[in-house]
């Protein structure tokens, strides 16, 4: 099985079909869903509050400023990776499928995401640690999203792994990743 660490490469080389017609499209409109994505993560400190270091994280995942809905880990799969983060007015609210670590002075925190492709869909998991080794990290959870693929019938052949590590140097710190739906592409 081949590691890519690239989302371009990755939702590029592992595209799922989309429906040709709208008769292909799903019939339940009472939910929504969503059709393009970006995966952003970012790290903050703070001498004052956990709350403030995640703040301060999402500030720099360039997502604090809007609230966030968490989602499981599906990524539709009529749903498109962009490179460019959306203008997304202050207070809006989307999904996001997001991990997130905090630690104190001197811990190392990591965060990541993994993604497959599964049928006709992406699966995603989120991994969050502090003071492991990133190589056990990386590893536990490259198990955790193929054994997911295979659960639901999938064979896992490529996956995205992205993983954040960071050392804490003030009171409080914050590391995320997180995938982030478009608000307004919602089918």
């Amino acid at each position: 099985m081949k590691i890519i660490t690239s989302p371009y490469q990755f939702f590029n080389t592992n595209k799922i079909p989309t429906p040709k017609t709208l008769e292909d499209k799903p019939k339940n409109r009472m939910l929504n869903i969503p059709t393009e994505f970006w995966i952003r993560s970012g790290y903050g400190e703070s001498n004052i509050s956990p709350l403030s270091s995640f703040d301060k994280a999402l500030i720099k995942a360039e997502i604090g400023h809007i609230n966030l809905v968490p989602y499981s880990s599906i990524i539709p799969r009529f749903a498109r990776y962009i490179e460019d983060n959306i203008n997304i007015f202050p207070g809006s609210e989307t999904g996001v499928i997001i991990a997130s670590q905090t630690g104190i002075k001197n811990d190392i925190i990591i965060s990541g995401l993994a993604v497959g492709v599964c049928r006709d869909y992406y699966v995603v998991y989120e991994t969050h640690e502090k003071n492991k080794n990133i190589s056990m990290v990386h590893d536990n959870l490259v198990k955790a999203v193929k054994e997911a693929i295979k659960e639901r019938g999938g064979n896992p052949k490529e996956l995205l792994v992205i993983l954040e590590q960071k050392e804490v140097n003030s009171n409080y710190g914050t590391i995320v990743s997180a995938i982030i739906f478009n608000p307004v592409s919602y089918l």
